[in-house]
């Protein structure tokens, strides 16, 4: 259970049924979603900090995954963010975990095979712009520019060259963080091939 939790999932991520119904057998999505974030989430976190770095991390969390309260301020920083940087919990590890919540729950099996429920009072539409947006909420905030190189960009008094957040917004990626304080978090080995989609690549 890795720093993110059911109750997480809300707003643009938000997944319905997830408590049992009151006074009935029907099972809500609660323990399927948990199994999601067990998987979904570490995976997210090994792909984005390679394995030694976040087995360094993992030390810290406390038996709810929580980040433990007594953990260094680095790992503080890593997780909940540090100036214009925003952390890595909601946006990021909700966006990714979403994603692939979406993606396994257009379809539906059973018995019978694999088929796709019809609601009573509903249209069926394909889910492709809400995993679109949560996966690309993930990548902001994960990786943003950090592919894209330096920024050679001209002031008034000569030509300098930036790294870091180059997409107009004043805050930076999980990655540009990490590239930024390297020194802090000399184990950090991402997978660099991780790639931003849009509706035309599901």
């Amino acid at each position: 259970m890795p720093l993110i939790h059911t109750t997480d999932f809300e707003f643009g991520a938000y997944v319905p049924n997830r408590d049992d119904a009151p006074n009935s057998d029907i099972i809500g999505n609660e323990p399927v979603l948990q199994g999601f974030i067990d998987e979904y989430a570490e995976n997210c976190l090994v792909q984005t900090l390679g394995w030694e770095l976040w087995s360094l991390l993992k030390a810290e969390l406390d038996t709810n995954g929580d980040l433990d309260v007594g953990a260094d301020q680095i790992w503080k920083d890593l997780v909940e963010g540090k100036d214009n940087y925003k952390g890595m919990l909601k946006g990021m590890l909700v966006g990714y975990v979403y994603f692939y919540w979406l993606q396994n729950d257009i379809v539906d099996y059973s018995t019978g095979g694999t088929h796709r429920l019809t609601p009573d009072s509903a249209v069926n539409t394909r889910p492709d712009s809400k995993m679109v947006l949560q996966y690309q909420k993930f990548y902001t905030q994960a990786i943003g520019s950090y592919n894209t190189g330096p920024k050679i960009v001209y002031k008034p008094f000569g030509v300098g060259v930036i790294y870091g957040s180059q997409s107009g917004s004043n805050y930076i990626s999980m990655y540009e963080f990490l590239r930024e304080n390297d020194s802090v978090y000399p184990t950090w080995s991402p997978n660099l091939e991780i790639e931003n989609i849009n509706v035309y690549d599901i």
